[in-house]
């Protein structure tokens, strides 16, 4: 907002410009100018804007899917019906076959499965945001174990979560994990080090971490591009099916 060339200036680093890709930036920056809200709430809000859009995105992919499986599931059954009933044509007026009595069978499961089948179309998508915005890696499993006083010193040293063993505290309960700032932990679990035994910090966040944070960093404000991307290639794969199946039912 501030700065009058390019790069920017970097928000994190006062007196540099930003030394990566910062279209994100100038997005949200332009957004702000054109609102005409003050920075803070516009950061607030940006950051807010991003957890709905990738939450929005992974479930209309995940919904998409399912609708496609879906979809192919009821061509294939209406196939097979339609050649059960060209089967039919010998038969007398009165008389039932084999295939009136699997069509029979198939219309009863199907007005039984509406239910389980509306389920299916829009709860079953909730797990797309869900793995994607809302869940992140098992350090809070851990620090749920170590809190309770579970698991020996040895197997603590080896799994070597940065500050777990030295900052952690064992309290005996569940959920009493001994301070506000344990969360940081899990976005620092791998825990590697050199050749000669110093520590090394690797970053390992995810989308949760950065949106509690409200870590505003490319990696995030890239999330709902990379739905849209992988929306857009599912789409291109989808028509190139349906035109297959065109393809072949004109050759028939």
């Amino acid at each position: 907002l501030r700065s009058e060339t390019f790069p920017p200036h970097d928000p994190w680093l006062s007196g540099f410009g930003i030394s990566y890709y910062y279209f994100g930036y100038l997005m949200m920056a332009m957004l702000t100018k054109l609102s005409g809200v003050p920075s803070p709430v516009a950061f607030n809000l940006g950051i807010t804007l991003l957890f709905a859009l990738t939450v929005t995105g992974a479930y209309a992919l995940v919904y998409n899917l399912v609708e496609g499986a879906r979809a192919l599931r009821l061509r294939s059954g209406q196939a097979q019906g339609s050649r059960g009933a060209g089967g039919q044509g010998g038969r007398g007026a009165g008389e039932q076959g084999p295939f009136d009595c699997a069509q029979d069978r198939r219309k009863g499961a199907e007005e039984q499965g509406k239910l389980g089948d509306s389920l299916t179309r829009y709860l079953v998508p909730l797990l797309g945001p869900l793995f994607v915005a809302v869940l992140g890696n098992l350090e809070g499993v851990f620090e749920v174990l170590y809190s309770k006083g579970l698991g020996s010193a040895a197997f603590w040293n080896w799994l070597d979560i940065k500050e777990l063993v030295s900052n952690g505290r064992v309290t005996g309960r569940w959920f009493d994990l001994g301070g506000g700032w344990w969360w940081w932990r899990a976005s620092r679990v791998i825990h590697d080090k050199d050749l000669l035994g110093n520590s090394m910090e690797l970053i390992d966040e995810f989308p949760f971490f950065s949106f509690m944070l409200g870590d505003m960093h490319p990696h995030v404000l890239a999330l709902p591009f990379v739905l849209l991307a992988l929306a857009l290639a599912l789409n291109v794969l989808r028509q190139g099916a349906r035109g297959k199946e065109q393809g072949s039912r004109g050759a028939e």
